[in-house]
């Protein structure tokens, strides 16, 4: 009895984990530099869900009125580390610096080559200079997911795979040893 309860414990534990393998940070849109409105922030923070929830990457946006001594370089990586998953990209806005930086980490690096981040900076950087930052997030969303749409398939597949399917095929093979050690 004591082994099957054993058995049955880390069956829960690894579906568990299985199904947060693609844990999400809890907000993806941080606007400590004030530059939206309640509305725009829920509004962007279910575009950024939405992303995560589709491609298996975390979409993140931040501002801030200063970065600490940091590059904004460092604080965006330093930030997507330290508050999401390992795989996704991240706009970091500095408003005391008035310089803007994308991170990308993880799969996000191979979906979103230096050709993609031009052309999202190409369409982003016009709103950011007019002040317009709520019209310039949701092209960086929208530019976001016309990269990721068409990114090689087995960069993204491979994220996908390795989360709930991933564990729901760990669970089976030990649910057998578990069904085999019963018999």
């Amino acid at each position: 009895m004591k082994r099957k309860t054993i058995l049955i414990f880390l069956c829960i534990v690894i579906i568990l984990s299985a199904s947060t393998s693609g844990f999400s940070a809890a907000f993806y849109v941080i606007d400590s530099a004030n530059l939206l409105t309640v509305e725009e922030t829920a509004d962007l923070e279910a575009q950024c869900r939405s992303f995560h929830n589709t491609y298996g990457m975390d979409l993140a946006i931040v501002t801030v009125d200063h970065t600490g001594g940091k590059s904004t370089m460092a604080y965006a990586d330093d930030y997507f580390e330290e508050h999401f998953g390992n795989d996704g990209i991240l706009l970091l806005i500095c408003m005391g610096t008035r310089e803007w930086y994308i991170s990308t980490s993880g799969k996000a690096i191979d979906a979103f080559h230096d050709n993609e981040l031009m052309g999202i900076e190409d369409s982003l950087v016009p709103y950011l200079s007019d002040g317009e930052f709520y019209d310039g997030f949701r092209c960086f969303l929208s530019d976001a997911a016309y990269y990721a749409d068409n990114a090689p398939r087995s960069e993204l597949t491979s994220v996908l795979f390795m989360t709930i399917p991933g564990g729901a095929v760990i669970s089976g093979i030990i649910l057998l040893f578990m069904r085999a050690s019963m018999n």
